[in-house]
């Protein structure tokens, strides 16, 4: 309200630089990034695309909108393909040789390169589906990492530090192996 007790409007009573906080963009390529990547890992796990399709199906949210990050093979083309669609490097904890992206202009998940060498699974992403990176593994959001396996009757160990940005359980491994006996 102003002095005289009238109302102002919305725009007048916010700094400028606070309007504009969450005018987030339309970034197709950097989507198409994701998209894609989430799309290569749930085709070589099935497991974890009927538990995508289970939560989809619960909560009527999009499987992007769940993601927290995707890990990519660190390739050299990896890299460029993420700066040239507008991800830039960003300082979170993260393990040994990790290096996750972020895009600044967009409400995308975070895109980690990671060693593949480090990673276990398939080093193609599928007949007819030629990609410069290859998708490794995709993390789901959650409030707490340690609940999602039990709610889901699994026992996993927790890999990181608790309520770390990067803190995680696998869920699925892409051989069909349980994750318990690595």
């Amino acid at each position: 309200m102003s002095r005289s007790g009238a109302q102002q409007p919305s725009s007048a009573r916010q700094p400028q630089a606070a309007q504009h906080e969450f005018d987030w963009q339309l970034c197709p390529r950097a989507e198409r990034i994701v998209l894609d990547a989430i799309e290569d890992v749930l085709t070589r796990l099935p497991q974890a695309a009927e538990f995508v399709n289970r939560l989809t199906r619960a909560t009527s949210i999009r499987v992007i909108d769940w993601a927290d990050y995707v890990v990519l093979a660190d390739t050299g083309p990896a890299e460029r393909e993420l700066a040239s669609a507008g991800f830039e490097a960003e300082a979170v904890g993260a393990p040994p040789l990790w290096r996750p992206f972020a895009h600044p202009g967009a409400q995308l998940p975070r895109v980690v390169l990671a060693p593949l060498e480090d990673l276990e699974g398939p080093a193609s992403s599928g007949p007819g589906r030629p990609r410069r990176s290859v998708a490794l593994q995709l993390a789901l959001k959650c409030d707490a990492v340690a609940d999602v396996p039990l709610a889901n009757g699994l026992c996993r160990p927790i890999v990181g530090p608790p309520l770390g940005p990067l803190c995680q359980a696998a869920l699925f491994e892409a051989d069909g192996r349980d994750p318990q006996s690595r």
